[in-house]
């Protein structure tokens, strides 16, 4: 074999592993941008956050968080008990608008306890808690 064969078999091998780095180097890229992106929708999408809650007279008043960037429609949240005595079920706000808070309230709730509720909204579920002393 001659020595011209060698070196142009040696650059066809070097050809082919330029390639697959490139496309190793690009699927690199692409993950990272998926995560990125994917992280970053992840947070804008989550409207609802706890802020506060306390218990006065056998009442609960849960603070919430609009935390996306669209009006918080009432009509989509839905609250139902994990852990509680209360004898009525929870009203939520009407609207919440982005960045601003609403109240969730609950009334006639056992005095000596924690209560335990949990808020569905668009994107995501939150538990509220509050202790009524």
């Amino acid at each position: 074999m001659s020595a011209s064969r060698l070196i142009g078999a040696a650059k066809g091998v070097s050809e082919i592993i330029g390639v697959v780095m490139v496309l190793m180097m690009t699927l690199t890229m692409s993950s990272l941008t998926y995560t990125y992106i994917g992280t970053v929708y992840a947070q804008a999408t989550r409207p609802i956050e706890a802020i506060d809650s306390y218990c006065i007279g056998g009442n609960i008043t849960f603070v919430i968080r609009n935390g996306g960037s669209s009006d918080l429609n009432g009509n989509s949240l839905t609250c139902y008990p994990i852990s509680q005595t209360c004898s009525t079920g929870c009203t939520v706000p009407s609207s919440v608008t982005p960045g601003g808070a609403g109240t969730v309230t609950i009334g006639g709730c056992t005095s000596g306890r924690a209560h335990t509720w949990r808020l569905r909204g668009p994107s995501n579920v939150v538990e509220l808690y509050a202790y009524c002393p």
